[in-house]
C-alpha cells in the first residue's frame, strides 16, 4: 500500500497505522474493505493483521462491507508514531445490517474485550416460536395435499416443531464460549 501525500515540511515523514480484524461470529468468510480519508485503500480478512504507512496528521478510517459500514474513526497520527485499531462486528447483532447499517462493523483503538453476553431469551424464543407456527402451517398445507390423516399430519408437525425450537436453542450458544467454558 502506498503512503498518502503529505502537507508536513518533511515529505518522506511517515506514520504507520495498524489494522486488526478479529475473529468473530459473523462476516468470516467476508472481508472489510478499508478506508482511509474516503478512498478505498484495501481489504482485509478475518483474523488478519495490515499495517500501511501514511502521512503524518489527521485521518479518518471506515471499513465497509456491502452497504454496511463502521462510523468513521478520526486520527490524529504523529510522525514515525504507529497507531494501532481493531476492527470487528458491531455490537447489535446481524439485524442491524439492515436496521443500523452504519453501526454494523466497529473501529476502536482499545483491543476488544471477549466476553460471554447472555442471548436475548425474549427474542430466541420469539423467533423459535414464530418459526414452528411458520413450519406447522406449510406442513400442514403440504401433507394435507399428500392426502394424509389428520392423526399424521398432527404427528409429524408437532415433531417438526419441536426439533425447529430444539435447533434455535442449540444455535444460539456462542461456540467461543462453549469452548471456553467446557475443554
Amino acid at each position: 500500500m502506498q503512503p498518502l501525500a503529505s502537507d508536513s515540511q518533511d515529505p518522506k515523514a511517515t506514520a504507520k497505522i495498524t489494522l486488526n480484524r478479529t475473529k468473530g461470529n459473523r462476516d468470516g468468510m467476508r472481508d472489510y474493505v478499508v478506508r482511509l480519508d474516503g478512498q478505498i485503500f484495501g481489504r482485509i480478512a478475518e483474523d488478519q493483521t495490515v499495517s500501511f504507512e501514511v502521512s503524518p496528521g489527521a485521518h479518518n478510517l471506515q471499513v465497509t462491507l456491502d452497504w454496511a459500514n463502521s462510523p468513521v474513526l478520526e486520527l490524529a497520527v504523529a510522525e514515525n508514531q504507529t497507531v494501532q485499531i481493531y476492527c470487528h462486528p458491531g455490537p447489535h447483532g446481524p439485524l442491524s445490517v439492515f436496521l443500523m447499517p452504519g453501526q454494523y462493523l466497529a473501529l476502536q483503538m482499545d483491543p476488544p474485550i471477549e466476553r460471554y453476553e447472555p442471548p436475548r431469551l425474549v427474542l430466541r424464543f420469539v423467533w423459535a416460536v414464530v418459526g414452528a407456527i411458520l413450519l406447522s402451517v406449510i406442513m400442514i398445507i403440504a401433507l394435507g395435499y399428500a392426502g394424509f390423516s389428520p392423526s399424521v399430519i398432527g404427528g409429524v408437525v408437532t415433531a417438526t416443531s419441536l426439533m425447529w425450537m430444539l435447533v434455535c436453542a442449540l444455535t444460539n450458544i456462542p461456540l467461543h464460549w462453549v469452548r471456553q467454558h467446557h475443554p
